[in-house]
């Protein structure tokens, strides 16, 4: 349940800000990469 929300609450400030979003998470720490992998691997399930 914690880790559903997490993943729309990045997906939702990606779809908000896709710019800044995208660049956040090629540049930031390895926390922002785990959430990026997170979200790859739940796109085909949404």
């Amino acid at each position: 349940m914690a880790a559903d929300l997490a993943a729309v609450a990045v997906l939702l400030e990606v779809a908000a800000h896709p710019a800044a979003g995208n660049s956040t998470i090629k540049n930031a720490s390895p926390e922002a990469g785990i959430f990026k992998s997170d979200k790859v691997s739940l796109m085909p399930g949404l």
